[in-house]
Protein backbone atom coordinates (compact mmCIF):
# COMPACT_ATOMS: atom_id res chain seq x y z
CA UNK A 1 0.00 0.00 0.00
CA UNK A 2 1.47 3.18 -1.28
CA UNK A 3 1.31 6.21 1.52
CA UNK A 4 1.84 9.51 1.55
CA UNK A 5 5.61 9.44 2.56
CA UNK A 6 6.63 7.71 -0.50
CA UNK A 7 4.67 9.69 -2.48
CA UNK A 8 6.76 12.66 -1.44
CA UNK A 9 10.24 11.17 -2.00
CA UNK A 10 9.68 9.22 -5.16
CA UNK A 11 6.87 10.31 -6.68
CA UNK A 12 7.35 14.14 -6.46
CA UNK A 13 10.86 14.15 -7.78
CA UNK A 14 9.79 11.84 -10.75
CA UNK A 15 7.63 14.10 -11.57
CA UNK A 16 10.00 17.41 -11.46
CA UNK A 17 12.52 14.97 -13.53
CA UNK A 18 9.44 14.14 -16.20
CA UNK A 19 8.77 17.76 -16.75
CA UNK A 20 12.06 18.22 -18.23
CA UNK A 21 14.45 20.39 -17.05
CA UNK A 22 13.40 23.84 -16.56
CA UNK A 23 10.11 22.04 -17.15
CA UNK A 24 10.73 22.10 -21.00
CA UNK A 25 8.55 19.26 -21.56
CA UNK A 26 5.54 20.27 -19.62
CA UNK A 27 6.22 23.83 -21.89
CA UNK A 28 6.16 21.59 -25.19
CA UNK A 29 3.06 20.21 -23.70
CA UNK A 30 1.42 23.53 -23.00
CA UNK A 31 2.12 24.80 -26.32
CA UNK A 32 0.42 21.75 -28.22
CA UNK A 33 -2.41 22.10 -26.19
CA UNK A 34 -2.37 25.94 -26.90
CA UNK A 35 -1.79 25.38 -30.60
CA UNK A 36 -4.86 22.52 -30.20
CA UNK A 37 -7.37 25.23 -28.27
CA UNK A 38 -6.75 27.98 -30.97
CA UNK A 39 -6.75 25.75 -33.65
CA UNK A 40 -10.14 24.38 -32.59
CA UNK A 41 -11.63 27.87 -31.15
CA UNK A 42 -11.08 29.43 -34.94
CA UNK A 43 -12.57 25.66 -36.42
CA UNK A 44 -15.76 26.77 -34.47
CA UNK A 45 -15.49 30.29 -35.17
CA UNK A 46 -15.14 29.44 -39.15
CA UNK A 47 -18.16 27.04 -38.45
CA UNK A 48 -20.44 29.22 -36.97
CA UNK A 49 -19.81 32.38 -39.09
CA UNK A 50 -20.61 29.33 -41.70
CA UNK A 51 -23.74 28.61 -40.72
CA UNK A 52 -24.95 32.56 -39.92
CA UNK A 53 -24.16 32.78 -44.39
CA UNK A 54 -25.91 29.13 -44.79
CA UNK A 55 -28.98 30.52 -42.96
CA UNK A 56 -28.95 33.83 -44.30
CA UNK A 57 -32.74 34.67 -43.67
CA UNK A 58 -33.32 36.20 -47.41
CA UNK A 59 -32.78 32.99 -48.94
CA UNK A 60 -36.51 32.40 -48.96
CA UNK A 61 -36.85 35.58 -51.55
CA UNK A 62 -36.02 34.64 -54.78
CA UNK A 63 -35.60 37.45 -57.08
CA UNK A 64 -37.24 36.65 -61.30
CA UNK A 65 -35.41 39.87 -63.39
CA UNK A 66 -37.54 40.74 -65.89
CA UNK A 67 -35.49 41.40 -69.62
CA UNK A 68 -35.37 44.63 -71.50
CA UNK A 69 -38.45 45.83 -72.28
CA UNK A 70 -40.44 44.45 -69.30
CA UNK A 71 -42.41 42.10 -71.26
CA UNK A 72 -44.10 39.96 -68.60
CA UNK A 73 -46.64 40.64 -65.64
CA UNK A 74 -47.76 38.46 -62.41
CA UNK A 75 -51.45 37.72 -64.24
CA UNK A 76 -49.69 36.31 -67.60
CA UNK A 77 -47.26 34.36 -65.42
CA UNK A 78 -49.84 33.08 -63.26
CA UNK A 79 -52.41 32.12 -66.89
CA UNK A 80 -49.25 30.72 -68.11
CA UNK A 81 -49.12 28.48 -65.29
CA UNK A 82 -52.76 27.44 -65.30
CA UNK A 83 -53.32 26.57 -68.95
CA UNK A 84 -50.22 23.46 -67.73
CA UNK A 85 -51.82 22.46 -65.18
CA UNK A 86 -54.96 22.38 -67.06
CA UNK A 87 -53.47 20.21 -69.59
CA UNK A 88 -51.78 18.31 -67.07
CA UNK A 89 -55.08 17.44 -64.98
CA UNK A 90 -56.31 16.18 -68.39
CA UNK A 91 -53.32 13.56 -68.25
CA UNK A 92 -53.81 12.85 -64.64
CA UNK A 93 -56.96 11.84 -63.21
CA UNK A 94 -55.80 12.49 -59.71
CA UNK A 95 -54.68 16.19 -60.23
CA UNK A 96 -55.90 18.35 -57.54
CA UNK A 97 -55.67 21.74 -59.19
CA UNK A 98 -54.83 24.69 -56.71
CA UNK A 99 -53.82 28.56 -56.96
CA UNK A 100 -50.02 28.69 -57.99
CA UNK A 101 -48.85 30.05 -54.51
CA UNK A 102 -49.98 26.89 -53.31
CA UNK A 103 -49.01 25.25 -55.94
CA UNK A 104 -45.23 26.52 -55.56
CA UNK A 105 -45.35 27.34 -51.51
CA UNK A 106 -44.31 31.31 -51.59
CA UNK A 107 -46.66 34.59 -50.74
CA UNK A 108 -48.19 37.07 -53.17
CA UNK A 109 -45.29 38.33 -55.13
CA UNK A 110 -44.24 42.23 -54.87
CA UNK A 111 -42.46 44.22 -57.35
CA UNK A 112 -38.96 45.85 -57.17
CA UNK A 113 -38.03 49.42 -58.51
CA UNK A 114 -34.44 50.12 -58.90
CA UNK A 115 -32.33 53.86 -59.93
CA UNK A 116 -29.39 54.69 -59.33
CA UNK A 117 -28.18 58.21 -57.42
CA UNK A 118 -25.21 59.85 -56.95
CA UNK A 119 -24.57 61.04 -53.29
CA UNK A 120 -21.28 63.61 -52.08
CA UNK A 121 -19.37 63.40 -48.50
CA UNK A 122 -17.97 67.00 -48.39
CA UNK A 123 -16.15 65.61 -45.62
CA UNK A 124 -13.34 63.20 -48.33
CA UNK A 125 -14.72 65.09 -51.46
CA UNK A 126 -15.94 62.05 -52.56
CA UNK A 127 -18.97 61.22 -54.64
CA UNK A 128 -20.53 57.68 -54.84
CA UNK A 129 -22.86 56.06 -56.76
CA UNK A 130 -26.04 54.50 -54.47
CA UNK A 131 -28.74 51.61 -55.72
CA UNK A 132 -31.90 52.81 -54.32
CA UNK A 133 -35.21 51.14 -54.13
CA UNK A 134 -38.63 52.66 -53.83
CA UNK A 135 -39.95 51.78 -50.44
CA UNK A 136 -43.13 49.49 -50.44
CA UNK A 137 -45.70 49.36 -47.54
CA UNK A 138 -45.31 46.25 -45.34
CA UNK A 139 -41.93 45.55 -47.26
CA UNK A 140 -41.31 41.83 -46.16
CA UNK A 141 -37.87 42.23 -46.97
CA UNK A 142 -37.46 45.44 -44.80
CA UNK A 143 -39.22 43.91 -42.17
CA UNK A 144 -36.96 40.75 -42.00
CA UNK A 145 -34.20 43.07 -41.70
CA UNK A 146 -35.42 44.79 -38.79
CA UNK A 147 -36.51 41.42 -37.29
CA UNK A 148 -33.00 39.95 -37.41
CA UNK A 149 -31.60 43.73 -35.84
CA UNK A 150 -33.99 43.41 -33.00
CA UNK A 151 -32.64 40.51 -31.97
CA UNK A 152 -29.12 42.08 -31.46
CA UNK A 153 -28.25 43.42 -28.25
CA UNK A 154 -27.52 47.20 -29.73
CA UNK A 155 -30.02 46.86 -32.74
CA UNK A 156 -29.42 50.00 -34.63
CA UNK A 157 -33.03 50.46 -36.31
CA UNK A 158 -34.75 50.64 -33.42
CA UNK A 159 -35.44 54.82 -33.54
CA UNK A 160 -36.09 54.39 -37.59
CA UNK A 161 -38.68 57.01 -38.56
CA UNK A 162 -39.23 56.25 -42.01
CA UNK A 163 -42.03 57.67 -44.00
CA UNK A 164 -42.64 54.95 -47.08
CA UNK A 165 -44.85 57.99 -48.73
CA UNK A 166 -42.00 60.58 -48.06
CA UNK A 167 -38.84 62.47 -49.17
CA UNK A 168 -36.93 60.55 -46.91
CA UNK A 169 -34.17 57.44 -46.86
CA UNK A 170 -32.92 54.47 -45.23
CA UNK A 171 -29.06 54.08 -45.38
CA UNK A 172 -27.07 50.88 -44.89
CA UNK A 173 -23.99 51.45 -42.89
CA UNK A 174 -21.98 49.79 -45.08
CA UNK A 175 -22.62 52.51 -47.86
CA UNK A 176 -22.14 55.34 -45.51
CA UNK A 177 -19.36 54.02 -43.59
CA UNK A 178 -17.49 52.30 -45.98
CA UNK A 179 -14.04 53.25 -45.93
CA UNK A 180 -12.66 52.17 -49.86
CA UNK A 181 -15.83 52.11 -52.24
CA UNK A 182 -18.18 53.95 -50.16
CA UNK A 183 -19.50 57.50 -48.81
CA UNK A 184 -16.35 57.06 -46.39
CA UNK A 185 -18.27 59.00 -43.35
CA UNK A 186 -16.41 58.56 -39.76
CA UNK A 187 -20.00 58.88 -38.02
CA UNK A 188 -23.76 59.02 -38.72
CA UNK A 189 -25.03 61.95 -40.28
CA UNK A 190 -28.65 63.85 -40.13
CA UNK A 191 -28.70 64.28 -43.98
CA UNK A 192 -26.78 62.89 -47.53
CA UNK A 193 -26.15 65.09 -49.71
CA UNK A 194 -27.56 63.99 -53.49
CA UNK A 195 -25.80 65.40 -56.12
CA UNK A 196 -27.84 66.42 -59.36
CA UNK A 197 -26.83 67.80 -62.85
CA UNK A 198 -29.49 71.17 -63.16
CA UNK A 199 -28.91 73.67 -65.75
CA UNK A 200 -25.67 72.12 -66.35
CA UNK A 201 -24.51 72.51 -63.04
CA UNK A 202 -23.93 70.24 -60.26
CA UNK A 203 -25.92 71.01 -57.57
CA UNK A 204 -26.84 69.24 -54.03
CA UNK A 205 -29.73 68.54 -52.38
CA UNK A 206 -30.12 67.27 -48.41
CA UNK A 207 -31.85 64.26 -48.36
CA UNK A 208 -32.98 63.38 -44.42
CA UNK A 209 -32.00 60.28 -43.17
CA UNK A 210 -34.80 58.68 -41.66
CA UNK A 211 -33.47 55.30 -40.90
CA UNK A 212 -29.90 52.80 -40.69
CA UNK A 213 -29.71 49.15 -41.21
CA UNK A 214 -26.38 47.25 -41.61
CA UNK A 215 -26.44 46.42 -45.25
CA UNK A 216 -29.49 45.70 -47.26
CA UNK A 217 -29.67 41.97 -49.99
CA UNK A 218 -28.93 42.43 -53.56
CA UNK A 219 -26.04 45.45 -53.34
CA UNK A 220 -29.15 47.65 -52.33
CA UNK A 221 -27.63 50.78 -50.89
CA UNK A 222 -31.16 52.39 -49.50
CA UNK A 223 -34.54 52.26 -49.41
CA UNK A 224 -36.07 55.85 -50.42
CA UNK A 225 -39.46 57.23 -50.00
CA UNK A 226 -42.15 56.83 -53.02
CA UNK A 227 -41.85 60.79 -53.64
CA UNK A 228 -38.45 60.83 -53.85
CA UNK A 229 -37.56 57.67 -55.84
CA UNK A 230 -40.00 59.03 -58.57
CA UNK A 231 -38.36 62.53 -58.75
CA UNK A 232 -34.69 61.04 -58.85
CA UNK A 233 -34.87 60.79 -62.60
CA UNK A 234 -36.86 63.75 -63.26
CA UNK A 235 -34.72 66.67 -63.88
CA UNK A 236 -37.88 69.39 -63.77
CA UNK A 237 -38.55 68.60 -60.18
CA UNK A 238 -34.74 69.52 -58.95
CA UNK A 239 -35.27 72.71 -61.42
CA UNK A 240 -38.75 73.61 -59.73
CA UNK A 241 -37.28 73.26 -56.33
CA UNK A 242 -34.17 75.39 -56.77
CA UNK A 243 -36.69 77.98 -58.47
CA UNK A 244 -39.20 77.59 -55.58
CA UNK A 245 -36.24 78.28 -52.86
CA UNK A 246 -34.88 80.54 -54.71
CA UNK A 247 -37.98 82.96 -54.56
CA UNK A 248 -39.34 82.10 -51.78
CA UNK A 249 -39.50 84.25 -48.64
CA UNK A 250 -38.32 81.83 -45.96
CA UNK A 251 -34.99 79.96 -44.64
CA UNK A 252 -35.09 76.22 -43.10
CA UNK A 253 -31.87 75.19 -41.56
CA UNK A 254 -30.80 72.39 -39.28
CA UNK A 255 -28.13 72.50 -37.26
CA UNK A 256 -26.18 71.30 -34.40
CA UNK A 257 -23.29 72.32 -32.23
CA UNK A 258 -23.79 74.80 -29.15
CA UNK A 259 -26.80 74.98 -27.51
CA UNK A 260 -26.35 78.47 -26.01
CA UNK A 261 -25.52 79.97 -29.56
CA UNK A 262 -29.05 78.10 -30.84
CA UNK A 263 -31.09 79.58 -28.11
CA UNK A 264 -29.52 83.37 -28.79
CA UNK A 265 -31.23 83.01 -32.39
CA UNK A 266 -34.47 82.28 -31.45
CA UNK A 267 -34.24 84.80 -28.45
CA UNK A 268 -33.13 87.09 -31.07
CA UNK A 269 -35.51 86.26 -33.71
CA UNK A 270 -32.79 85.03 -36.11
CA UNK A 271 -34.78 82.05 -36.34
CA UNK A 272 -37.62 79.73 -34.60
CA UNK A 273 -37.35 76.09 -33.67
CA UNK A 274 -39.23 73.86 -35.54
CA UNK A 275 -40.82 70.50 -34.47
CA UNK A 276 -38.77 68.01 -36.94
CA UNK A 277 -39.52 64.58 -35.79
CA UNK A 278 -38.31 62.77 -39.44
CA UNK A 279 -34.53 62.30 -38.79
CA UNK A 280 -33.18 59.73 -37.07
CA UNK A 281 -30.30 61.53 -35.75
CA UNK A 282 -31.28 63.62 -32.99
CA UNK A 283 -28.35 65.62 -32.17
CA UNK A 284 -29.24 68.61 -33.88
CA UNK A 285 -32.51 71.07 -34.14
CA UNK A 286 -34.55 72.44 -37.01
CA UNK A 287 -34.55 76.29 -37.20
CA UNK A 288 -37.03 77.82 -39.88
CA UNK A 289 -38.27 81.84 -41.27
CA UNK A 290 -41.25 82.23 -42.75
CA UNK A 291 -42.11 85.38 -44.67
CA UNK A 292 -38.97 87.10 -44.35
CA UNK A 293 -38.49 90.51 -46.76
CA UNK A 294 -35.66 89.77 -49.22
CA UNK A 295 -33.21 91.76 -47.33
CA UNK A 296 -33.69 90.11 -44.23
CA UNK A 297 -33.32 86.93 -46.02
CA UNK A 298 -30.27 87.96 -47.82
CA UNK A 299 -28.63 88.90 -44.32
CA UNK A 300 -29.70 85.50 -42.60
CA UNK A 301 -28.32 83.62 -45.33
CA UNK A 302 -25.15 85.54 -45.19
CA UNK A 303 -24.79 85.37 -41.15
CA UNK A 304 -26.45 81.81 -40.03
CA UNK A 305 -23.36 79.76 -41.61
CA UNK A 306 -21.02 82.04 -40.41
CA UNK A 307 -22.46 82.00 -36.60
CA UNK A 308 -22.63 78.13 -37.09
CA UNK A 309 -19.52 76.52 -39.12
CA UNK A 310 -17.19 76.04 -36.18
CA UNK A 311 -15.17 73.22 -35.39
CA UNK A 312 -17.85 71.96 -32.92
CA UNK A 313 -21.01 73.91 -34.67
CA UNK A 314 -22.41 72.32 -38.15
CA UNK A 315 -25.53 73.54 -40.13
CA UNK A 316 -27.43 72.29 -42.96
CA UNK A 317 -29.49 74.37 -45.66
CA UNK A 318 -32.44 72.16 -46.09
CA UNK A 319 -34.63 72.58 -48.83
CA UNK A 320 -38.27 72.45 -48.25
CA UNK A 321 -39.19 69.64 -50.85
CA UNK A 322 -43.11 69.93 -49.72
CA UNK A 323 -43.12 73.30 -51.58
CA UNK A 324 -41.91 72.07 -54.74
CA UNK A 325 -44.08 69.24 -54.14
CA UNK A 326 -46.26 68.72 -57.89
CA UNK A 327 -49.11 66.69 -56.42
CA UNK A 328 -50.20 66.05 -59.80
CA UNK A 329 -47.80 65.06 -61.08
CA UNK A 330 -46.14 63.05 -57.95
CA UNK A 331 -49.64 61.93 -56.19
CA UNK A 332 -49.07 59.90 -53.28
CA UNK A 333 -48.55 57.17 -53.53
CA UNK A 334 -46.98 56.89 -56.84
CA UNK A 335 -48.94 55.38 -60.06
CA UNK A 336 -49.33 51.78 -59.96
CA UNK A 337 -48.01 52.03 -63.47
CA UNK A 338 -46.07 54.89 -64.02
CA UNK A 339 -45.11 56.76 -67.78
CA UNK A 340 -41.72 56.54 -67.32
CA UNK A 341 -39.96 52.92 -68.14
CA UNK A 342 -37.02 53.78 -64.88
CA UNK A 343 -40.32 53.13 -62.53
CA UNK A 344 -41.56 50.19 -64.55
CA UNK A 345 -40.52 46.84 -62.24
CA UNK A 346 -37.13 45.69 -62.35
CA UNK A 347 -37.69 42.48 -60.54
CA UNK A 348 -40.42 40.18 -58.98
CA UNK A 349 -39.67 38.80 -55.51
CA UNK A 350 -41.29 35.54 -54.49
CA UNK A 351 -41.30 35.14 -50.89
CA UNK A 352 -40.93 30.72 -50.44
CA UNK A 353 -42.80 29.73 -47.42
CA UNK A 354 -40.35 27.57 -44.79
CA UNK A 355 -39.78 24.03 -45.79
CA UNK A 356 -40.74 24.93 -49.47
CA UNK A 357 -37.59 25.80 -50.57
CA UNK A 358 -37.06 22.37 -52.64
CA UNK A 359 -39.91 23.89 -54.95
CA UNK A 360 -38.10 27.10 -56.29
CA UNK A 361 -35.86 24.53 -58.74
CA UNK A 362 -39.22 23.26 -59.72
CA UNK A 363 -40.66 26.66 -60.38
CA UNK A 364 -37.22 28.07 -62.38
CA UNK A 365 -38.04 25.21 -64.42
CA UNK A 366 -41.49 25.92 -65.51
CA UNK A 367 -40.36 29.64 -65.78
CA UNK A 368 -37.35 28.74 -68.43
CA UNK A 369 -40.11 25.69 -70.46
CA UNK A 370 -43.10 27.96 -70.22
CA UNK A 371 -42.72 31.52 -70.12
CA UNK A 372 -42.01 32.16 -73.76
CA UNK A 373 -42.48 35.92 -74.92
CA UNK A 374 -40.43 37.19 -77.80
CA UNK A 375 -37.99 33.89 -77.66
CA UNK A 376 -37.06 35.33 -73.88
CA UNK A 377 -37.83 33.64 -70.75
CA UNK A 378 -37.87 34.44 -67.07
CA UNK A 379 -35.39 32.69 -64.76
CA UNK A 380 -34.94 33.05 -61.19
CA UNK A 381 -31.73 34.15 -59.64
CA UNK A 382 -30.49 31.09 -58.11
CA UNK A 383 -27.19 32.83 -56.69
CA UNK A 384 -28.15 32.67 -53.11
CA UNK A 385 -29.36 28.86 -53.14
CA UNK A 386 -26.04 28.52 -54.87
CA UNK A 387 -24.25 29.93 -51.81
CA UNK A 388 -26.15 27.97 -49.60
CA UNK A 389 -25.10 24.63 -51.05
CA UNK A 390 -21.63 25.73 -51.17
CA UNK A 391 -21.57 27.10 -47.42
CA UNK A 392 -23.54 23.66 -45.86
CA UNK A 393 -20.69 21.75 -48.01
CA UNK A 394 -18.04 23.93 -46.27
CA UNK A 395 -19.82 23.79 -43.18
CA UNK A 396 -19.88 20.04 -42.83
CA UNK A 397 -15.87 20.10 -44.05
CA UNK A 398 -15.47 22.58 -41.59
CA UNK A 399 -16.61 20.61 -38.97
CA UNK A 400 -14.92 17.10 -40.22
CA UNK A 401 -11.66 18.99 -40.12
CA UNK A 402 -12.57 20.40 -36.13
CA UNK A 403 -13.45 16.36 -35.67
CA UNK A 404 -9.81 15.18 -37.37
CA UNK A 405 -8.11 17.82 -35.06
CA UNK A 406 -9.30 17.34 -31.94
CA UNK A 407 -8.50 13.35 -32.89
CA UNK A 408 -4.46 14.38 -33.75
CA UNK A 409 -4.27 16.69 -31.05
CA UNK A 410 -5.44 13.36 -27.94
CA UNK A 411 -2.83 11.29 -30.38
CA UNK A 412 -0.54 13.89 -30.04
CA UNK A 413 -0.62 14.06 -26.66
CA UNK A 414 -0.77 10.73 -25.98
CA UNK A 415 1.95 10.12 -27.76
CA UNK A 416 4.27 12.74 -26.62
CA UNK A 417 3.30 11.59 -22.79
CA UNK A 418 3.46 7.82 -23.39
CA UNK A 419 6.87 8.45 -25.28
CA UNK A 420 8.38 10.50 -22.10
CA UNK A 421 7.28 8.08 -19.58
CA UNK A 422 8.33 4.90 -21.43
CA UNK A 423 11.44 6.34 -22.15
CA UNK A 424 11.71 7.22 -18.44
CA UNK A 425 10.93 3.60 -17.47
CA UNK A 426 12.93 2.33 -19.82
CA UNK A 427 16.03 4.47 -18.20
CA UNK A 428 15.08 3.18 -14.98
CA UNK A 429 14.12 -0.29 -14.79
CA UNK A 430 16.58 -1.73 -12.84
CA UNK A 431 15.64 0.90 -10.30
CA UNK A 432 12.11 0.06 -10.60
CA UNK A 433 12.74 -3.59 -10.55
CA UNK A 434 14.54 -3.37 -7.22
CA UNK A 435 11.62 -1.70 -5.88
CA UNK A 436 9.54 -4.32 -7.19
CA UNK A 437 11.80 -6.84 -5.44
CA UNK A 438 10.92 -4.99 -1.86
CA UNK A 439 7.01 -5.10 -2.95
CA UNK A 440 6.22 -2.55 -5.49
CA UNK A 441 3.72 -3.84 -7.80
CA UNK A 442 3.06 -3.37 -11.30
CA UNK A 443 -0.72 -1.69 -10.43
CA UNK A 444 1.69 1.20 -8.04
CA UNK A 445 4.27 1.65 -10.89
CA UNK A 446 1.25 2.20 -13.43
CA UNK A 447 -0.62 4.03 -10.74
CA UNK A 448 2.48 6.33 -10.46
CA UNK A 449 3.32 6.92 -13.85
CA UNK A 450 -0.67 7.49 -14.35
CA UNK A 451 -1.07 10.28 -12.43
CA UNK A 452 2.03 12.05 -13.32
CA UNK A 453 0.89 12.08 -16.54
CA UNK A 454 -2.47 13.58 -15.28
CA UNK A 455 -0.86 16.09 -13.23
CA UNK A 456 1.27 17.39 -16.42
CA UNK A 457 -1.50 17.50 -18.46
CA UNK A 458 -4.15 19.22 -16.47
CA UNK A 459 -1.43 21.72 -15.78
CA UNK A 460 -0.79 22.34 -19.62
CA UNK A 461 -4.17 22.13 -19.95
CA UNK A 462 -4.95 25.26 -17.48
CA UNK A 463 -2.39 26.92 -19.27
CA UNK A 464 -2.96 26.71 -22.57
CA UNK A 465 -7.09 27.42 -21.85
CA UNK A 466 -6.47 30.59 -20.50
CA UNK A 467 -3.30 31.43 -22.96
CA UNK A 468 -6.07 30.40 -25.52
CA UNK A 469 -8.92 32.16 -24.32
CA UNK A 470 -6.62 35.79 -24.10
CA UNK A 471 -5.00 35.40 -27.80
CA UNK A 472 -8.16 33.70 -29.76
CA UNK A 473 -10.28 36.51 -30.30
CA UNK A 474 -6.74 38.71 -30.97
CA UNK A 475 -5.70 35.67 -33.85
CA UNK A 476 -9.27 35.80 -35.40
CA UNK A 477 -8.47 39.61 -36.11
CA UNK A 478 -5.83 39.09 -37.68
CA UNK A 479 -6.54 36.44 -39.74
CA UNK A 480 -9.70 38.48 -41.19
CA UNK A 481 -7.53 41.85 -41.66
CA UNK A 482 -5.07 39.41 -43.81
CA UNK A 483 -7.19 37.62 -45.80
CA UNK A 484 -9.87 40.38 -46.06
CA UNK A 485 -12.72 39.28 -44.36
CA UNK A 486 -15.12 42.35 -44.81
CA UNK A 487 -18.09 41.24 -41.89
CA UNK A 488 -14.92 39.99 -39.41
CA UNK A 489 -16.84 41.54 -36.79
CA UNK A 490 -19.16 38.45 -37.32
CA UNK A 491 -16.16 35.94 -37.34
CA UNK A 492 -15.24 34.99 -33.42
CA UNK A 493 -12.99 33.16 -31.24
CA UNK A 494 -15.71 30.14 -30.31
CA UNK A 495 -14.36 27.34 -28.01
CA UNK A 496 -15.98 23.97 -26.77
CA UNK A 497 -17.61 24.03 -23.48
CA UNK A 498 -15.34 23.76 -20.49
CA UNK A 499 -16.15 20.03 -19.69
CA UNK A 500 -15.66 18.97 -23.40
CA UNK A 501 -12.41 19.96 -23.58
CA UNK A 502 -11.34 18.50 -19.86
CA UNK A 503 -12.68 15.43 -21.59
CA UNK A 504 -10.93 15.59 -24.76
CA UNK A 505 -7.87 16.57 -23.69
CA UNK A 506 -7.43 15.22 -19.79
CA UNK A 507 -9.92 12.30 -19.64
CA UNK A 508 -9.17 10.80 -23.19
CA UNK A 509 -5.22 10.52 -23.01
CA UNK A 510 -5.57 10.28 -19.50
CA UNK A 511 -7.03 6.69 -19.99
CA UNK A 512 -5.16 5.80 -23.20
CA UNK A 513 -2.02 6.91 -21.02
CA UNK A 514 -2.90 4.41 -18.54
CA UNK A 515 -4.07 1.73 -21.23
CA UNK A 516 -0.22 2.08 -22.73
CA UNK A 517 1.48 1.59 -19.10
CA UNK A 518 -0.42 -1.40 -18.14
CA UNK A 519 0.09 -3.43 -21.38
CA UNK A 520 3.93 -2.31 -21.22
CA UNK A 521 4.19 -3.12 -17.51
CA UNK A 522 1.21 -6.38 -17.04
CA UNK A 523 3.56 -9.24 -16.94
CA UNK A 524 6.74 -7.65 -16.16
CA UNK A 525 8.73 -9.42 -13.21
CA UNK A 526 11.64 -7.29 -10.89
CA UNK A 527 13.83 -9.51 -12.83
CA UNK A 528 12.50 -8.77 -16.27
CA UNK A 529 13.27 -5.07 -15.16
CA UNK A 530 16.26 -5.46 -13.98
CA UNK A 531 17.94 -7.63 -16.61
CA UNK A 532 16.19 -5.65 -19.17
CA UNK A 533 14.12 -8.82 -20.63
CA UNK A 534 11.19 -8.32 -22.99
Amino acid sequence: MLNKYFFKKFALPELKYIAGKRYSNLLILSLILVLSMLAIGLGQGAIKYLEKKMNNPFVSFVNVTLPAGHPFKLKKMEAIHNQSEIEKEKKDINYEKSSWNDYYGFKKPYGLYYSYANFYNPERNVTRTAKVSRAKKDDPIYKQIIEDDQKLENPISSKNEFKVDGWGCIVSLEYLKNDTTKLCFEKNVPFLDFRRNVNGKHEFFKIPIQGFVKSFPDDIDMIVGQKLFSAIEDPDFWRSLMSVNSTARNLQYYATGNDTLLDFWKVNNFVEELEYDNLIYKEGKMFKRNNLSLEDKVSLEYELPKLINTDQNMTHRVLDFYLADLTDKYPNPPPSAPERAKLDTEKFVFEFHAGELSNIEIFNDFLKSKTLHDNKTLEIDLSIIESKKNFDLFNKLAKLLSWALIFFSIFSIVLYITNLIVSHISKNKMNLGTLKAFGLSNNNIILIYSSISITLITISFVISFFVSALLGNLLINLLAEYFSIGDASTLNYISYPIYSLISFFIILPSVFIYLKLWWELRKSTPGDLIYGRE
